[in-house]
């Protein structure tokens, strides 16, 4: 397997573990067993199970961010790029589950940079035109006026929790995983229509 490889299936299988099966405690014996490499090779590439974290961590971060540029400097209507960013973050984190309270349980254990300031210039970038677009359809009446930050947060919230809090709300409601996964595929419906006060026959 060449170098670059062998980087890439440590850096995927990680993932894997930390963000898909939520094994936050997981050792590089842990990782390296599961990407049937041996444990020399995660020391060799990333000296040590922390900063093979900040490399996890700053390839998902990464992929979001440019994900989320992709759709916000998109040329399409405002209605379409919520839409889309609404399929975006409710895909990505039914496929990385654990993602995000791994990234706040590292960021409350060890303040890693790549977490505190996630590529601060995408983000602006991602943020300045679509911010504009945002106060315009709100001018038009289109959304609520609010401020930008609560429709951004709210919006991400209402992406999030349900995923988030799977576990009880399927014991809570007595939800089988069939009818969880359309309430999901339903919940970007819903919250389309929330903001754009729209209903559905």
């Amino acid at each position: 397997m060449k170098e670059g490889a062998t980087e890439e299936l440590i850096i995927n299988t990680a993932k894997n573990i930390f963000f898909l099966k939520g094994n936050y405690h997981a050792t590089t014996q842990d990782i390296a067993d599961e990407a049937g490499v041996n444990r020399a090779l995660i020391h060799y590439y990333f000296r040590s199970r922390e900063h093979l974290m900040e490399e996890v961590l700053n390839a998902a971060i990464t992929k979001m961010n440019e994900r989320l540029y992709l759709i916000t400097q998109s040329d399409v209507s405002f209605k379409e790029k919520i839409s889309n960013l609404i399929q975006l973050v409710i895909e990505e984190m039914l496929k990385t589950p654990y993602l995000e309270n791994f990234v706040l349980n590292e960021h409350n254990r060890l303040n890693l940079s790549c977490i505190t300031n996630p590529h601060k210039k995408i983000i602006d970038n991602c943020l300045g035109g679509f911010l504009i677009e945002m106060q315009d359809e709100m001018q038009k009446g289109h959304i609520v006026k609010v401020d930008p930050m609560h429709f951004i947060i709210n919006l991400l919230a209402l992406c999030a929790y349900p995923i988030n809090m799977r576990p009880i709300i399927q014991r809570t409601f007595g939800l089988e995983d069939e009818y969880y996964q359309q309430f999901i595929q339903d919940q970007k419906k819903v919250i389309f229509n929330l903001i754009f006060r729209e209903t559905t026959d």
